[in-house]
């Protein structure tokens, strides 16, 4: 049976809106959980403190980052399609069942089983967008993409302290997310499976592909340093990142006396904001930086790998800068007892932080091989999670807890910088691209014109230009 013919095709641009829209309402979820904390603190049946609190968003981590790899593993053997749809069934069932909850435990069993929901869709639709996309918006799109989600996740701020209020009920907002992404659901499983999206690779020009084991993968991933400080150098900035996300809230009402609803709209107005904007800007400012490269690929003098190359180095040039600024700048505001300095100075360092959130999902993507860029990104799920977003929500909860809001909102903003220094190796190690560790440790930082001006890339366009 021909499944083309049984199936809805989509195009590349409905491929892009329809993973946008899922993108969108998950984010909504997690930004819905962090404006009813302080509730789940008050509500007379729950009564969470602030570990257990903080506990919630950690389970749901757990779940996300240990089954991000497994899914990324089978999408060479089963359509990343259809593992979306699994995981959404599954994120679905999960937001549902909170609607009959009383107690902690069953309550974060089901958040963690909200995450492994989700990671079947994060881990396999940047790779799936950017293999559709064309060549010289691939930037662009990823971008689009990765905006929904701190716009999704300011849009939750407000959605779910205005449910809360209009249905006086936690658990509402919940319950209309599950009912919600059904529709998304039902396209996931009708829309045609492209064989050629599979993630393996083709042996020569036969119709014969090469997998990979589970330990394959990662062995190829662990010789590859630029991934691996891409990937600790975003688990520092989702620590940061998504502390403030789900504490922010709290540490208004707290610490500047802001009522529920005003501390929502703040942090929602400057994510929304920086989201979109920063995250569009920062991949604008990629594209105009590689007009050079795409010009030697599109006139047939560059190979598509040493266009990914220069766009690694590129991508993590920006997210060197913007790293180091936005650190510089959250901190000057976490130091200041005034509102109004402190969320400028907040706003200005979430901009320059989200302006890296397209490079970072670029870079991770083409420093690697085109079959591996799903569980590379998964496995940088897994990494960043994993001392990032994950350890964040409880941790910050203990330092608020026990050295206060003034010096843990300083602790958390300080963090930024680890993401700084691993951003700068990273680029370090993409300029030096096939040079060994210790040469690449020798010349950190150094200038590297002698380098650039004998790649690859630059020697053909001297003569292109010639």
């Amino acid at each position: 049976m021909d499944e083309k013919k049984h199936s809805c095709k989509l195009s590349p641009k409905c491929i892009l809106v329809f993973m946008t829209a899922i993108s969108i309402v998950i984010y909504i979820d997690r930004g819905a959980l962090s404006a009813i904390i302080p509730i789940l603190q008050e509500d007379s049946t729950l009564n969470l403190n602030p570990i257990e609190a903080g506990s919630l968003g950690s389970l749901f981590m757990l779940g996300y980052m240990i089954t991000c790899p497994i899914f990324a593993h089978e999408a060479q053997f089963i359509h990343p399609l259809y593992l979306m749809a699994i995981g959404l069934i599954i994120w679905s069932i999960a937001v549902l069942s909170i609607s009959m909850i009383t107690s902690f435990w069953p309550l974060a069993i089901a958040r963690a089983f909200t995450g492994i929901g989700e990671a079947s869709f994060i881990s396999l639709s940047p790779p799936y967008i950017m293999e559709v996309a064309p060549e010289q918006h691939k930037s662009m799109w990823l971008a689009i993409f990765f905006a929904s989600m701190p716009i999704g996740y300011a849009i939750g701020f407000v959605y779910g302290n205005s449910t809360y209020e209009l249905f006086n009920a936690w658990y509402a907002p919940f319950a209309i997310e599950g009912i919600a992404i059904i529709p998304l659901i039902i396209i996931s499983l009708l829309a045609y499976k492209d064989p050629s999206l599979l993630s393996r690779k083709q042996i020569g020009e036969s119709n014969e592909y090469a997998t990979l084991t589970m330990c394959q993968q990662l062995e190829k991933l662990a010789k590859n340093p630029i991934f691996i400080c891409l990937s600790l150098g975003y688990g520092a900035y989702a620590f940061t990142v998504g502390g403030i996300s789900y504490w922010g809230p709290d540490f208004l009402q707290k610490y500047f006396n802001l009522s529920a609803s005003s501390s929502t709209l703040w942090l929602g107005g400057i994510t929304i904001f920086c989201g979109l904007v920063a995250t569009i800007h920062g991949s604008w400012i990629l594209d105009k930086r590689l007009v050079k490269e795409n010009k030697l690929f599109h006139d047939g003098l560059a190979t598509e790998e040493e266009i990914e190359n220069t766009r690694t180095r590129e991508a993590t040039f920006i997210l060197l800068i913007s790293m180091t600024l936005g650190t510089i700048i959250g901190v000057i505001g976490s130091l200041t007892d005034d509102f109004y300095p402190f969320i400028i100075c907040l706003g200005i360092a979430e901009y320059m932080i989200f302006l890296g959130h397209g490079p970072v999902g670029i870079a991770l993507m083409t420093c690697v091989s085109k079959e591996m860029r799903g569980q590379s990104n998964a496995i940088s799920i897994f990494i960043t999670h994993l001392v990032g977003d994950f350890p964040s929500p409880f941790l910050i909860g203990i330092w608020f807890e026990t050295i206060g809001l003034y010096w843990g909102m300083f602790c958390v903003t300080a963090w930024l910088s680890w993401s700084a220094l691993f951003m700068g190796l990273a680029w370090n190690f993409a300029r030096y691209n096939g040079q060994s560790v210790l040469y690449v440790l020798s010349h950190l930082f150094k200038s590297s014109k002698e380098g650039l001006k004998n790649s690859a890339r630059d020697v053909k366009f001297e003569k292109f230009q010639n």
